[in-house]
């Protein structure tokens, strides 16, 4: 995960102010000590940015099981004579 690096933004929402919703996050002092140092004293950013990393981790890993329990036919896959109309 990235964190901190040049180019990288905060989440549009602190961009603009707008209130968004919180939790609280409680943590063993050596944790604590560590994210602080990695952190550079943005902690909000960094357990916000680890929390979208891992919504994203679990999402794949889902879609890769759904793959694996019902895979796709070679037959299915190259049959595009009802394929649906593109509609943006």
């Amino acid at each position: 995960m990235r964190f901190g690096m040049p180019g990288d933004r905060i989440s549009p929402a602190r961009e603009y102010n707008e209130i968004v919703p919180s939790i609280q996050v409680q943590l063993d002092d050596a944790t604590c000590r560590r994210l602080d140092e990695i952190a550079n004293g943005k902690r909000t950013e960094f357990v916000e940015a680890a929390v979208k990393d891992a919504i994203r981790r679990y999402e794949y890993a889902r879609t890769r099981a759904a793959y694996r329990e019902q895979p796709d036919s070679e037959a299915e896959a190259d049959d595009w004579s009802n394929c649906e109309d593109f509609k943006p």
